[in-house]
């Protein structure tokens, strides 16, 4: 069988290692392979790779680590993250830098199959990192939402999300944060275009409060990301289409899970209970008193 490409992965179990190498290799991938992020650098520095499957949780030098150094380094390199445990942080931080992908632990042999195959096929292109701007560029509004739709465009065609992005600006319309949906691949419901957004921002600013910034949105935010955009003080809010508009698009569609977690919570019926107000009211009452 013909070689198609050269894989990398990278992980610290010999076992994780040695089955997906065994999987690649059975659709004729050539693979090399790293035990934590320093080998994997050097890997990449002496050898042509097409791709690098990668665990987060590596040491002394971790997978993201060497992310790092593929996108400063403007490597032409597809990534994808796998790991046992999803959480919004490392969702957050892979967004980042630009990684989309992610496969979960144990591995899926189909699954690997099909998103090494649409990553090559792809042609390794530059991911969303490359267009990133910096604190010295400015924008003005129409501008910033031709960047954000252009952003849910690309999410739609990665089938991560739907056409939900945001990007939040400083006052003089620098970008600090962007973000699209990615919910429904990772069946999070705080992988929200807001929420992504802001999280990214509030990083980039070394705050959690954005008063005085903007966010541009595809759609009216959800409930979730009103919440959040009125926690940290953010003054602006730009969108496309509101609820009312993606209600009469689906209108001759069934709605789904996620269609009903968009919409604002007073078109939905809630059940609000009081429980545990003792309890609760004496150890609010403990943590508020002055030390002793």
């Amino acid at each position: 069988m013909p070689t198609l490409a050269t894989i990398l992965i990278a992980d610290p179990h010999d076992v994780t290692r040695a089955n997906i190498a065994s999987i690649l290799k059975s659709h004729g991938f050539q693979v090399l392979q790293a035990i934590d992020g320093a080998s994997a650098i050097k890997v990449v520095q002496e050898h042509p790779v097409d791709l690098a499957v990668f665990e987060p949780d590596m040491s002394p030098m971790t997978g993201f680590d060497f992310a790092r150094y593929v996108v400063g380094a403007e490597m032409k390199l597809p990534l994808v993250v796998m790991m046992t445990e999803r959480t919004s942080d490392v969702l957050n931080y892979a967004t980042q830098l630009g990684i989309t992908h992610f496969l979960s632990k144990p591995i899926d042999p189909r699954r690997l199959e099909a998103v090494v195959q649409r990553l090559l096929k792809q042609n390794a292109a530059p991911p969303p990192h490359a267009t990133f701007v910096t604190e010295d560029d400015v924008y003005t509004p129409d501008e910033v939402m031709n960047k954000t739709i252009e952003l849910a465009r690309q999410n739609v065609r990665s089938g991560h999300g739907g056409p939900f992005a945001a990007i939040v600006t400083d006052a003089h319309g620098h970008i600090m944060g962007q973000g699209t949906n990615l919910s429904s691949s990772w069946y999070d419901p705080l992988a929200l275009a807001e929420v992504m957004a802001i999280r990214q921002a509030t990083e980039h600013l070394n705050s959690p409060h954005l008063e005085g910034c903007s966010i541009f949105c595809c759609a009216e935010p959800t409930t979730i990301g009103q919440a959040l955009i009125l926690s940290v003080g953010i003054d602006n809010v730009y969108y496309g289409v509101s609820h009312a508009d993606i209600d009469d698009l689906r209108a001759h569609h069934e709605h789904s899970v996620a269609d009903e977690l968009a919409k604002p919570a007073a078109k939905r019926r809630v059940n609000t209970i009081r429980l545990g107000y003792d309890a609760a009211r004496l150890l609010f009452e403990s943590s508020t008193k002055p030390p002793v």
